[in-house]
């Protein structure tokens, strides 16, 4: 049976990186889907756009990572 498991964290926390690349290195993104381009994407938002990273793991491997916030506007 295979183990799901959720992982969040603050968008630009120091663990983020590593499970980014991880994920990186089995996906081979596109340019804009990889953590140079990524961090900073992230370090140019304004500093009231709180973001948290979200990452599911499967049997201990990320499958799927994305960067998730809220909008008090439509």
């Amino acid at each position: 049976m295979t183990r799901v498991r959720a992982v969040v964290h603050p968008g630009l926390s120091r663990e983020v990186a590593p499970l980014w690349c991880r994920l990186e290195a089995r996906a081979r993104p596109q340019y804009f889907s990889t953590w140079g381009w990524v961090e900073h994407w992230l370090e140019s938002l304004p500093a009231e756009r709180v973001l948290e990273f979200v990452a599911l793991e499967a049997d201990g491997e990320i499958v799927v990572a994305g960067f998730f916030g809220r909008r008090a506007t439509l």
